[in-house]
């Protein structure tokens, strides 16, 4: 081949890349990382074949983005798993809130340790550490039958803010005149929810959701 001949770039070679740099958004949802990273591989291996087949140019692009969407695979839910294991001792059972509620399924686990991840609920806000107050799963003020009170030991206290929270504890329950049978967790600890599994968007309607 002559070395002035024209030589054509591999498309594909440049939708590997473009997918694989697409595929870093797996950083705010990790779904998003096999969404974009494995087509890039596939994008990626056909370029090479093409490459190959056609004697076109992008070779080492190919490869170069076959190599980083293969690595974000790896590395994006490694750390999406290191942070969910943050939000929770790995004793706890961890629960999806909302739909134990619609399942009615917490009287099945009184007396657990478990760890549930919602919204805190007050009826004034204060700058002053707490170590009661209650969560719901979208943190609606209006839904208090929905809310569990967090009881939290008292080295635990902490200055309450309208954020996910993942509250992990040990069930109880308990009689509530106004709203009848009601659950708490005690020995609570409540740190700040830091992966989108197993919480749903804040009601809109919330007056605190501001």
């Amino acid at each position: 081949m002559a070395d002035n001949e024209y030589q054509s770039l591999s498309a594909w070679s440049v939708t590997a890349l473009l997918l694989a740099v697409f595929a870093i958004s797996g950083l705010l949802t990790p779904l998003a990382t096999f969404f974009f990273a494995v087509p890039s591989i596939l994008a990626a291996l056909f370029a090479l074949f093409q490459i190959r087949k056609y004697q076109m140019i992008g070779r080492g692009l190919a490869l170069s983005s076959m190599a980083f969407a293969g690595l974000l695979c790896v590395l994006i839910p490694s750390w999406f798993a290191y942070l969910y294991r943050s939000e929770a001792d790995s004793s706890h059972l961890r629960i999806d809130f909302q739909e134990a509620l619609q399942s009615d399924s917490f009287e099945s686990l009184v007396g657990k340790d478990i760890c549930i991840k919602g919204y805190p609920v007050l009826d004034s806000w204060t700058n002053e550490p707490l170590t009661k107050f209650f969560v719901s799963p979208d943190g609606d003020e209006r839904q208090k039958q929905t809310a569990i009170e967090v009881e939290l030991s008292p080295e635990e206290s902490r200055v309450v803010h309208f954020e996910p929270l993942a509250v992990s504890g040990r069930l109880v329950r308990f009689h509530s005149a106004a709203q009848g049978v009601q659950y708490r967790l005690v020995n609570a600890v409540a740190r700040k929810s830091r992966t989108p599994f197993h919480i749903v968007a804040p009601n809109p309607n919330s007056k605190w959701n501001c």
